[in-house]
């Protein structure tokens, strides 16, 4: 799991090729509190859960029945990470 937030950090494995982008987007979370809420203006208090419904619905990321496509609300996430767009 380690390796998979460090790949995807520094950007050896790209946002489209990591593998549970939801949970690397949770260990990023817990090692920069608060900066993607304050990015995207989002109050998650933490939890990556929170963050990944709430900017899926914002961005109309909805798949079959409704449900937010929370993988894809994520790739988002970490392809502005590795792009610089979202800075500390």
């Amino acid at each position: 799991m380690k390796n998979l937030k460090k790949h995807a950090m520094i950007g050896v494995r790209t946002y489209d090729s990591t593998k549970n982008p939801e949970f690397v987007v949770a260990e990023i979370m817990q090692d920069n509190p608060g900066l993607f809420e304050y990015h995207y203006k989002i109050n998650a208090e933490g939890d990556s859960e929170v963050l990944l419904e709430e900017l899926g619905r914002k961005r109309n990321f909805l798949i079959k029945g409704g449900a937010i496509d929370t993988d894809r609300t994520a790739r988002i996430i970490l392809k502005e990470w590795q792009s610089g767009k979202i800075r500390k």
